[in-house]
This record gives C-alpha cells, sequence and structure tokens, in this order.
C-alpha cells in the first residue's frame, strides 16, 4: 500500500469516527490490501451525512411510534393445521405450489426474520430451505 492510499483510509477513518461509525474498521488488518481498496471504496460511496442523521433520529433518539387505524396480522394457514378441513386445505396447497414450482411460475409466502425458532429450526430463517413437497422443487428463502 502506497503513501496515498495509507492518507486516504487515515482520513477515511476519521471522518467515520467523527460520527461514532469507527468500529466499521474493526477487522480492517485482517484483508488484504485489494480488499481493503474494495472495502475503502464501499465505505466512500456511502452518504456518511445522511447515515448519522438517520442513526441519530431513529437509533439513538427514537421517535415514539403509533400505529394509526385498524391494524391486523395479515391472515395466515397453520404449519400443521389440527382440523381435517385445515389438512386438507394444506395439502391441495402444498400440491398446487409443487406444481407451479415445477412448471417454473413464481409462488411466493409472507416469513418473519429471526432466529428461526417459530420455524422450528435452530438456525437463521434466511438459511432454511421451503420447498413444495419435493427436493426438486426446493426453494431457498431469505426473510
Amino acid at each position: 500500500m502506497g503513501y496515498l492510499e495509507e492518507i486516504s483510509y487515515g482520513d477515511l477513518a476519521a471522518r467515520l469516527n467523527a460520527i461514532g461509525q469507527a468500529h466499521v474498521f474493526r477487522f480492517w488488518q485482517h484483508l488484504t490490501p485489494q480488499q481493503q481498496a474494495d472495502f475503502a471504496r464501499q465505505l466512500e460511496s456511502l452518504d456518511w451525512v445522511l447515515i448519522d442523521k438517520l442513526a441519530h433520529e431513529f437509533v439513538k433518539q427514537p421517535q415514539k411510534f403509533e400505529i394509526k387505524g385498524d391494524v391486523q396480522p395479515a391472515p395466515y394457514y397453520e404449519h400443521e393445521p389440527a382440523d381435517v378441513v385445515g389438512q386438507k386445505k394444506f395439502a391441495e396447497a402444498m400440491d398446487r405450489g409443487g406444481q407451479l414450482l415445477r412448471e417454473g411460475k413464481v409462488a411466493a409466502f409472507v416469513g418473519g426474520g429471526g432466529a428461526g425458532h417459530a420455524a422450528g429450526v435452530g438456525r437463521p430463517q434466511g438459511h432454511v430451505s421451503r420447498h413444495a413437497g419435493d427436493e426438486e422443487a426446493a426453494v431457498p428463502v431469505f426473510c
């Protein structure tokens, strides 16, 4: 790394330190010179004035958020329906979803992010593969 790059990186680090974001350099010394250059370019491309403003408004001094109106959770079907009608409907939906996936058509579902405990798995939900009945139709989903 040349003298000018070191000055440039030092200037970038000083600017980020001034707004409390120096932690982004925590693993800097573990990067190769090329990775450092790429990372510095990514950091330079960000609007740090806006990031600082948003961090102050929404993280450091969050405003109270009030939901207005009658907001209800989205309708959903149980993963393992207890009643016969629900089980039949679930089986039909799995069959239809598998058919659409095999035909190359789009299928979607709403999922929440998190640790995956609610999904019944011991890993983040972004690492859970959802499929419509068979492994050939497996589609990774990132929540």
